[in-house]
């Protein structure tokens, strides 16, 4: 989701702690961090901002032991941070890239994770200059293109399409590699070690194709253009898109050729079934 930094600025200010956030990523908590600082820097000296941003920042233990020992780096990012305007925060998926996804060879929840790892991982690259994803986001990117609960799950929902990856063998087109980067230049939160999402088939820097400005409402948008899983009828040999509902693996030519057949065998049993009927009635 791209979020009103300024907005959520201002409300962290007024309640006096920082607002919750709707599905919020571990990146986001920290960039909401970076935009507070940027908005107290605006009204307030830094002696005074950096008073106030422990004020409303570093309440509990653990919130202070993720960020307190980073204030200062905050403060400079926050200097050279930038208000995101609408134009800013947008980017592309092309339609090379969702002919790709298309044509792995797995089932449509497998490719709408994938899906989601691809938005996810440029709306990183767009906001921090690296694709990256942590466990968490992992869940997060299957529920991008699904809208299904359950990616709070995290770990679990990861360590499920982690197999499904293996198996499928698609680990050289989709990877994630851990690096090492420079927390002052990413503004990423501690450890300083880091997922990142590598994949050449993806154009990070694409300037056309299917715009995403909001990548939970978009998400579910680009989720309806990846195909039903593509199946070989055990009948006929011939390959077709099974859809997410059919409850057969035959293609339709086949299924309708079964009912049919199926519809006589039945008709033909229930005359059969009248007759024997009708004639142990005239017997008696």
């Amino acid at each position: 989701m791209i979020r009103d930094w300024l907005k959520i600025s201002e409300a962290s200010f007024h309640a006096g702690k920082m607002v919750p956030m709707f599905h919020a990523t571990s990146i986001e908590k920290y960039l909401q961090r970076i935009y507070f600082m940027k908005y107290l820097t605006e009204y307030y000296n830094r002696y005074e901002a950096i008073s106030k941003y422990k004020h409303v920042c570093l309440n509990g233990d653990i919130e202070r032991q993720m960020f307190g020992d980073e204030v200062n780096q905050v403060y400079e990012a926050a200097l050279k941070q930038k208000w995101p305007s609408r134009k800013e925060t947008f980017f592309y998926i092309t339609q090379q890239e969702i002919d790709f996804i298309n044509k792995i060879n797995a089932p449509r929840e497998f490719r709408l994770y994938i899906l989601g790892i691809l938005i996810y991982g440029k709306y990183t690259k767009q906001q921090i200059g690296v694709p990256s994803i942590g466990t968490r986001e992992r869940g997060y990117a299957y529920y991008l293109t699904t809208h299904a609960d359950d990616f709070n799950i995290g770990k679990q929902r990861a360590t499920y399409m982690a197999k499904l990856m293996a198996d499928r063998k698609v680990g050289h087109n989709i990877r994630f590699v851990s690096r090492n980067v420079d927390l002052k230049n990413s503004l990423l939160r501690v450890p300083k070690t880091i997922v990142s999402f590598q994949a050449d088939w993806i154009n990070w820097d694409a300037d056309d194709g299917y715009a995403v400005m909001d990548i939970e409402r978009d998400g579910i948008k680009l989720a309806d253009m990846i195909q039903d899983w593509r199946v070989v009828c055990p009948n006929c040999s011939k390959e077709f898109l099974k859809s997410k509902k059919a409850k057969t693996s035959m293609c339709p030519a086949c299924y309708e050729e079964y009912r049919r057949l199926y519809k006589n065998k039945k008709a033909k049993e229930h005359r059969n079934k009248e007759n024997v009927d009708r004639n142990n009635k005239n017997t008696d």
